[in-house]
């Protein structure tokens, strides 16, 4: 029952994460005035994102993953097998960009706040995916000798909850400031 758990840990936390991605973005949309420009965003646009987001977050992880960390140079049924690998950031946020402009038709202040609004909620589901990692047992940091740590019968360092506290929480603390002192005024400062 723990393998079951921790092998479905990732792929839930992840999901959980792109719904509290989506409904933070409606719930900032539709609090903020800063999207009363001559071509705001509306809930559709939103949607229209969020329903290409998931794909474009894991194909793209996947493809930054087999370049950047295999070189690129192996077969097409590695390049499927998820399996065995894993998914880059870096891909991933790529892919992420190049899905808001398209589906935003190349309309630059309309991407741009899109991007704000996914930016500013997007620690929250990166705290959600580090969690899923730590369960699931990715990111082991190095061996400890730390009395607390040894206590709770963890002999190395929680490298994904580490993860967790400062991509995600801190993370979205420093960006929740930034949208109270209006960074949302100005179409992609946030994301930034």
């Amino acid at each position: 029952m723990t393998h079951f758990l921790s092998s479905i840990a990732y792929p839930v936390c992840s999901l959980l994460g792109f719904v509290i991605v989506w409904r933070a973005s409606l719930a900032q949309l539709s609090r903020s005035k800063y999207f009363s420009r001559p071509d705001p965003i509306s809930p559709g646009d939103l949607a229209s994102v969020m329903t290409v987001l998931p794909m474009a977050y894991i194909v793209g992880g996947r493809v930054g993953y087999m370049i950047i960390q295999t070189g690129g140079s192996n077969t097409f049924l590695d390049w499927i097998s998820v399996w065995n690998g894993g998914l880059s950031s870096t891909g991933s946020i790529a892919a992420v960009g190049v899905s808001i402009l398209l589906v935003s038709r190349f309309n630059i202040v309309k991407a741009l706040q899109i991007a704000d609004l996914i930016s500013f909620s997007a620690p929250l589901a990166i705290c959600l995916i580090r969690f899923g990692s730590f369960v699931h047992g990715d990111l082991v940091g190095v061996e400890t000798s730390h009395p607390l740590l040894r206590h709770l019968s963890i002999a190395q360092h929680p490298t994904a909850i580490y993860e967790a506290v400062i991509e995600g929480l801190a993370l979205y603390v420093f960006l929740s400031v930034c949208v109270k002192q209006g960074a949302l005024r100005q179409a992609g400062l946030l994301s930034s």
